[in-house]
């Protein structure tokens, strides 16, 4: 016999390389037996169907060349014998390494692969004379499957598209929603400045101020409409009305899901279609098809049990709102804290399975997680991104579980002060001066001020001058304090009657006194503008005078 794998050299080559020396041989035997012109007339005579596109005929190409098994060389060897056009010639040596790795003796082993070597030339033949008698078949069937692929992805990516459309109006409602609850606590950003956070009151030049130093409320009520009501009203209808949105929202989102891993299925399974139709293609297609299957599967579970995650921890939390909310009807902090509560644990929820879904694709193409966390670079890179993720996610669970805050309170922290306008385990946003967005990571939060948490209060200094009546101006102050709470506009956002804490403070430039008037939250801005004006009007009315630096001056002679 001759042939490069008859070596006993070549016998012990290692398993890739003898693979390639097969292939070749493989190969040449092919080309070699279709210079035949028997060979070549048998291709187009032979009788071919359509099912040959696609899959391979079990029965044996009537040119397919004999295989036989023998012994060379005291080996055990796969070989053609001497026929029509080919000469004899060994294809592949069975050694004891291929016994025992395949758990078989070296006679059986031979044989399955004299079969295996056998039915490859068959196919190849079939496909060849299939080729030979429709040589257009595979790229018009190809190009037509492309084709209904594009259209069947067409349509089902225009019933996704309404899905979203849908998905938005409810995602508008929903903010609507919340913006009508918060209303009543909202306040200009420009407002909301450290400096301002930190400045007592007013005190020599209450005339003088600004507009702009701390932005009145948005007034929601009309005149004589009471607001503990309306903030009842709200509340309680606020928790029914997110409930249902949100489980709406939460259903269509799944749905827009659904119909994408849809549309991935068909271009996936085209994929896997055109693949089976090209001989070369061929062996990859279950692996495609798995995938096709495989990967919406996962996907889906993924995103419907990250679904059904959100609908419990809604219901559940406006379950908890609802009670919460009969201990305390007239305050709307509840409705807050459901608020901020809900997308800051469905979006660390939404994370963890975002993961789960990673790892098991990572399993699906067959790419060992253990391999990726052993490259040195992308350990030590997850290690900080985990450790920093970490602390932001339990310092947000932290702020959450203490309810330090809520979207829509006026904080300050550190040097930075707004309104908090979102929320999530891992960072919070706050609307700063000029309207800037900040955003502060929630492990930077150790120390917080909350202006407006459950009550508020308005903290009014006045200096006024030196030789003025500090009794009738304490007695002005309160006159004007008890009118402010008695008239409908105000009463309900005062909670007491002003605390007049008397003369702070004595020196050259005048007498400081100090009030204290406990509101709502969010609205001592607004009580406090006007008990300024009013405070303002009363002490011209009065002639007492704002406080002076006096200076006195000796001469000598």
């Amino acid at each position: 016999m001759a042939g490069p794998a008859a070596d006993p050299e070549v016998a012990g080559l290692g398993v890739e390389t003898r693979a390639q020396l097969v292939q070749r041989s493989f190969r040449e035997v092919l080309r070699v037996q279709q210079q035949q012109p028997s060979v070549q007339a048998a291709l187009l005579d032979v009788k071919t169907t359509w099912m040959d596109l696609i899959q391979p005929r079990a029965e044996l190409h009537p040119s397919t060349p004999r295989v036989e098994v023998g012994i060379e060389n005291d080996q055990t060897v796969v070989f053609l014998p001497d026929q029509a056009g080919l000469q004899q010639q060994t294809l592949v040596t069975v050694n004891e390494f291929d016994a025992l790795h395949n758990g078989q003796p070296k006679e059986s082993l031979a044989m399955d692969w004299r079969a295996n070597i056998r039915d490859g030339f068959s196919h190849t033949l079939w496909e060849r004379s299939f080729d030979r008698q429709y040589p257009w078949a595979r790229p018009l069937v190809a190009i037509a499957i492309i084709i209904l692929a594009v259209v069947l992805t067409g349509l089902i990516e225009g019933g996704r598209r309404r899905l979203r459309r849908r998905g938005r109006t409810l995602s508008r409602r929903l903010k609507a929603s919340e913006k009508e609850l918060k209303k009543s606590m909202a306040i200009e950003p420009e407002a909301i400045t450290p400096e301002t956070l930190q400045e007592p009151s007013a005190q020599l030049d209450i005339p003088l101020w600004p507009a702009s130093v701390f932005s009145p409320l948005a007034v929601v009520t009309e005149a004589g409409q009471s607001v503990n009501q309306l903030l009842s009203i709200l509340s309680k209808g606020f928790l029914k009305e997110q409930t249902l949105l949100k489980q709406q929202r939460n259903l269509l989102r799944f749905g827009v899901l659904l119909v994408f891993w849809v549309e991935m299925f068909v271009v996936f399974g085209a994929g896997s279609v055109v693949s089976q139709i090209y001989p070369i293609t061929r062996p990859y297609t279950p692996y495609i098809f798995s995938q096709a299957i495989l990967l919406p599967v996962i996907w889906l579970g993924i995103t419907l049990v990250d679904t059904l995650v959100d609908i419990e921890i809604d219901y559940h939390l406006n379950q908890w709102g609802k009670d919460a909310q009969l201990d305390d009807a007239q305050s709307n902090r509840i409705a807050l804290r459901v608020s901020t509560y809900s997308p800051a644990i469905k979006s660390a929820t939404t994370v963890f399975f975002t993961l789960l879904g990673l790892y098991l694709t990572i399993q699906a193409f067959g790419i060992d997680p253990a391999v990726l966390a052993s490259a040195g670079a992308i350990a030590v890179i997850a290690a900080y991104i985990s450790r920093s993720v970490l602390q932001d996610m339990l310092n947000g669970a932290v702020i959450l579980w203490t309810d330090r805050f809520a979207v829509g309170d006026v904080i300050q922290v550190g040097e930075y002060a707004g309104l908090v306008e979102d929320m999530s385990l891992y960072t919070t946003q706050i609307r700063g001066p000029e309207g800037r967005l900040i955003t502060i990571p929630n492990g930077q939060i150790s120390t917080v001020e909350n202006l407006t948490k459950e009550w508020s209060r308005v903290d009014f200094t006045i200096e006024i001058a030196y030789d003025a009546d500090i009794k009738q101006a304490l007695e002005i102050i309160r006159v004007v304090a008890d009118a402010l709470r008695t008239e409908p506009l105000w009463q309900d956002k005062i909670l007491e009657p002003a605390s007049i804490l008397g003369v702070d403070h004595i020196s050259h430039t005048g007498i400081l006194l100090q009030v204290w008037i406990k509101t709502q939250a969010m609205h001592q801005w607004a009580v406090g503008r006007e008990f300024r004006l009013r405070i303002k009007q009363a002490f011209d009315e009065a002639n007492i005078q704002i406080g002076l630096p006096q200076q006195t001056i000796l001469l000598r002679r």
